[in-house]
């Protein structure tokens, strides 16, 4: 039986080729055949696309870091205003497996799906420039995509075409005004429990973030500051890295995997609160220099503390950082070097216990829990955009901690109140009277699973 239905499909192949051969070659039916050249077209992008696999192949190792643009009114026309942005780090994959050299290649620019004047050029190590190899556009182009901006969260995407390759990296472009405020935030050691077994514990589908973290920056992110992601990952990782930030809390709500994890001896997070939306900026590197970045007594403080500088550059005179948290001595240089007052730097370790400044002598917090009590009074709100204009956060659960009682301040009661930053006693009696005449805001602690 094999061998006769092996011979009738033979015959039934050979039919159709001679069907095929007596109707002549195939002709694209559709609009595509009546315009001359158009068929042709839609088959040169099919293969583009069916040659790299969607761009699959070289996804893998692209990748791009989020974009900060500030807004800025201008003096001389009160009406209008002007933007500074830091810099545009994209990095294409390797091509060996494709067999296409990309170096020279145009890449187009797409912010909120729009296509702007801008065009990078992919260069011999993969990174992608502007004009002169810079990593800015001109300041016209600056103004152009500035128009194109939404308060907080926007798309950006950049298309390569090239001969055998049709593909994309995506990131966002953050829009901030002159007079916001910044809170920074290291990710591994710091959101995570530790800096190597956080992201692989994402990986392995549970939690291993610390508790109270989702807590602590959503109500910094309500009460009106702007997040800040800063990392020492490799550029390659960026998607990777947004999608462990945005699956924080997701995780705690499949009880399989949790309780998987637990079975383990593995520590599992309770909270089920997602974290907001925030810039995240990568190191410019691949996986090797990445690595020997972070694992150099001084690279990561370099690091971080050149990309503080770039950020607080776009702000012009004022002082935009409010504070600052992480896991190492490096983090509390940098965030010390950009201008952030030792009383608002917050160092947590492996156990989860908080310590202000550096890590000596006894922690001043047990945990995220306890510093979230204190949080109204260390970081009252503030009239931001990020409160009224960016209410992103996923349909997850939103703790609204700054809703209840938020009030407007103007911009003098804000340097008022941050000119006690200065200040390094850890709270005296002039941050107590802020924390008395402040707006009523209340902390409740939401988005943690009952026992």
């Amino acid at each position: 039986r094999l061998v006769k239905h092996g011979n009738m499909r033979s015959i039934n192949q050979q039919r159709n080729g001679d069907s095929k051969h007596a109707a002549g070659p195939a002709v694209s039916g559709g609009f595509s055949a009546a315009i001359p050249g158009m068929a042709e077209t839609f088959q040169l992008i099919r293969d583009k696309v069916s040659a790299a696999g969607n761009g699959s192949i070289l996804k893998r190792h692209s990748g791009a870091a989020d974009i900060v643009f500030v807004r800025h009114k201008d003096a001389k026309a009160p009406e209008k205003f002007k933007y500074f942005c830091s810099d545009f780090h994209v990095h294409v994959g390797r091509d060996s497996k494709l067999g296409q050299n990309l170096s020279g290649i145009d890449v187009e620019v797409f912010v909120n799906e729009h296509k702007t004047s801008l065009t990078m050029q992919i260069h011999e190590d993969h990174r992608c420039m502007f004009d002169r190899g810079s990593l800015k556009p001109s300041p016209t182009q600056i103004a152009e995509v500035g128009e194109l901006l939404r308060s907080g969260r926007n798309s950006v995407r950049y298309q390569v075409l090239g001969e055998k390759a049709l593909f994309e990296v995506r990131a966002f472009i953050y829009l901030w005004n002159a007079a916001d405020k910044v809170v920074v935030c290291d990710i591994d050691g710091t959101v995570t429990r530790s800096d190597f077994l956080g992201y692989s514990a994402h990986l392995l589908g549970y939690e291993y973030t610390h508790d109270g973290v989702t807590d602590v920056l959503n109500y910094l992110h309500e009460a009106g500051y702007r997040i800040l992601f800063l990392t020492a990952r490799p550029i390659t990782i960026a998607d990777r890295t947004r999608d462990f930030l945005q699956a924080v809390g997701v995780s705690a709500r499949d009880d399989s995997s949790q309780s998987l994890a637990r079975m383990l001896g593995l520590h599992t997070s309770d909270t089920v609160l997602g974290l907001p939306h925030g810039a995240m900026i990568t190191t410019a590197e691949r996986w090797v220099p990445a690595l020997l970045i972070g694992l150099s007594s001084d690279g990561p403080r370099k690091f971080k503390t050149s990309v503080l500088q770039e950020i607080k550059s776009l702000f012009g005179d004022r002082e935009c950082f409010a504070g600052g948290f992480g896991n190492r001595s490096t983090d509390s240089s940098a965030y010390r070097a950009a201008g952030i007052s030792v009383s608002r730097i917050f160092l947590v370790d492996d156990n989860s216990k908080v310590y202000v400044g550096k890590m000596e002598g006894e922690s001043q917090y047990s945990s995220y829990a306890s510093l979230c009590e204190r949080l109204p009074t260390l970081f009252p709100p503030v009239v931001s955009d990020a409160f009224q204009h960016d209410q992103t956060l996923r349909e997850n659960g939103s703790s609204n901690l700054a809703q209840e009682g938020h009030q407007g301040i103007s911009p003098e009661d804000i340097e008022k109140a941050f000119s006690l930053f200065g200040r390094q006693d850890g709270g005296g009696e002039e941050e107590e009277e802020v924390g008395r005449t402040g707006t009523g805001l209340s902390l409740r602690s939401s988005g943690r699973r009952s026992a």
